[in-house]
């Protein structure tokens, strides 16, 4: 609530102080401000009749708690161990398309080894999963996958790519940068599976935690991943502002 009523108002245009801003004729109260691209006769229009209609507002999905779904069952048909919520979205009739037979080893070992760790399974290691009679040789290949260390590394690609990981400034002269302790933090973590919690927080701010360690101190060069600009004409703010 404002100086000029509700902000939208149950009663439409007439009593909504957004519409208020958006129809008023005084350059200073107008929204958008006057500096800003003004809104087209089509666009206000647009937003009076959703005014009009009630404003429907539904909370944003980040604000929503979520809802733990229930497993769908299954009647242990021809779709045999496969995921229960695929058997659920097949239709249920007797035409509802036939599952594929499930993959040879070779082909299940192969898939789950560039998955995890990106790299394909050794001659050694196929010969050995094919070979292996015990019923849970699959579960022991994949707890065999997570514990080496080329699964860090492999996880690691997709974060290191969003957090623009570079080893050099990529501005003019394209300056060596030392920011692979940052990196290796990072693999590690997904080594140790830490909790999505600590591994955004001590990234943002593990400087700050109280009795923060070398590592934590490591994980802010999140921060570092940023363009630099060295040569003589620089603003610092502006690139303080970028990091």
């Amino acid at each position: 609530v404002g100086d000029d009523g509700p902000l939208i108002g149950a009663g439409g245009r007439a009593t909504s102080a957004l519409w208020h801003r958006i129809a008023s004729e005084d350059p200073e109260a107008r929204m958008p401000p006057k500096k800003g691209l003004p809104l087209a006769p089509a666009q206000r229009e647009t937003l009076g009749r959703w005014l009009d209609a009630g404003a429907a507002w539904p909370e944003h999905w980040a604000f929503t708690p979520p809802v733990p779904r229930r497993c769908p069952t299954y009647d242990g048909d021809a779709l045999g161990a496969r995921p229960r919520s695929l058997r659920a979205r097949l239709p249920s009739s007797a035409a509802r398309p036939a599952p594929q037979p499930e993959a040879d080893r070779r082909t299940l070992l192969r898939r789950v080894s560039l998955d995890l760790i990106g790299l394909p399974p050794t001659a050694a290691e196929l010969g050995a999963f094919v070979a292996d009679p015990r019923p849970d040789a699959f579960e022991r290949q994949v707890d065999r996958l997570l514990a080496s260390p080329r699964y860090g590394e492999h996880q690691a690609v997709a974060w290191l790519d969003l957090a623009r990981y570079a080893d050099t400034n990529r501005r003019e002269k394209d300056k060596p940068r030392e920011i692979w302790p940052w990196r290796d933090w990072v693999i590690d973590a997904f080594n140790r599976d830490l909790p999505y919690d600590r591994f955004s927080r001590e990234q943002l701010a593990g400087d700050l935690l109280p009795d923060a360690t070398v590592a934590q101190r490591v994980a802010t060069g999140f921060h570092r991943n940023s363009l630099l600009n060295d040569e003589g004409s620089q603003t610092r703010a502006e690139f303080l502002t970028r990091r």
